[in-house]
């Protein structure tokens, strides 16, 4: 992330990609008021890799007390003032690339970077997720706990950038500095459900159970979870729907209370599970691949699709998606 602070106030600015200052309340990022301050006086943007500053001003800014003249890189330590004035010093605090933050706005609430899947407060008692939702192109809250939440298991709201979140005694504002992705052709570098193979590895007691992916050739350990469990169970009841001949757009969906029951921990529990699988397999895989797509969610219900599938049991296969029916 990128953070500029007052060198007088002490004011923190937490930079967006194409961040802009200037005294014209509502076209700029950030507000700098003064008579010497244009409506549009500055650009701070993220591009080749660094911050670069452009002074887009009629009374100029400083870099370092040297005026700017053409765009210039940006580095920790630096001095960057608008106008004439001292109180419109910024120093430049930390220059690493965007991403989105949750900035803590009460003392039980620390300011972090977000994943993609981001369990709160914590991972250790989650309460709640944020999670990026590609479909919709925005941040959506998902509390994970029974109290408050609808028919479906969860309650789930869209998140806006400045927007303020409470969980429990948490709050937090976000900070949507996701940077543009360059456009690339997923169709040669991006795995998709159709090209990952999910290979399960369970004692014969069914309480370990290992998980690795395999996608062109290259095999990603992702170790003992619990939640891998859950995923094993998913995946035996779509190979069961396959044989049974029902249509792949209701195949592999059960109701959160029925699977609730058949693995043995509460609604609370599984809707932990489900997101510390997201999380996991998100980082994993690059961020091109849609994690939504594969671990889904319908009102009230849940399904994993893993067409290339091979669960082994001890020193035995199981099950593999060479006999699942096409």
């Amino acid at each position: 992330m990128a953070l500029l602070r007052n060198v007088l106030s002490k004011e923190a600015y937490y930079l967006l990609p194409h961040h802009t200052f200037g005294r014209r309340v509502g076209a700029v990022d950030s507000l700098i008021e003064g008579e010497d301050i244009s409506k549009l006086h500055a650009v701070i943007e993220w591009r080749d890799e660094q911050w670069w500053l452009r002074d887009i001003s009629r009374n100029g800014c400083w870099l370092n007390e040297q005026r700017l003249s053409d765009p210039q890189p940006l580095h920790c330590g630096q001095i960057i003032r608008f106008g004439s004035q001292p109180e419109h010093q910024l120093q430049v605090e930390e220059s690493d690339a965007p991403r989105p933050l949750l900035l803590g706005m009460n003392a039980q609430s620390s300011t972090q970077a977000i994943s993609d899947y981001h369990l709160l407060p914590d991972d250790v008692a989650p309460q709640a997720a944020l999670f990026y939702c590609p479909q919709r192109q925005s941040w959506v809250l998902e509390t994970l706990t029974e109290a408050n939440t609808n028919d479906t298991g969860s309650q789930q709201r869209i998140i806006s950038h400045e927007e303020i979140l409470h969980v429990g005694e948490h709050c937090w504002r976000l900070h949507d500095s996701t940077p543009e992705l360059a456009t690339v052709d997923v169709s040669t570098t991006s795995p998709t459900i159709d090209s990952i193979h999910w290979i399960f590895r369970l004692s014969l007691d069914e309480e370990h159970v290992f998980l690795q992916l395999k996608h062109k050739r290259k095999l990603k350990k992702l170790g003992e979870r619990s939640h891998h469990y859950l995923l094993v169970h998913l995946a035996r009841l779509h190979f069961l729907h396959q044989q049974e001949d029902i249509d792949p757009d209701n195949c592999g969906w059960i109701d959160m209370d029925t699977l609730s029951r058949e693995i043995g921990i509460d609604v609370n529990h599984l809707n932990i599970q489900v997101f510390r699988a997201r999380k996991q397999i998100s980082e994993a895989l690059p961020p091109s691949f849609q994690v939504g797509s594969m671990l889904q969610r319908r009102r009230g219900q849940l399904r994993f699709l893993c067409p290339q599938l091979t669960i082994h049991k001890g020193e035995q296969i199981e099950l593999s998606s060479d006999s699942c029916v096409a």
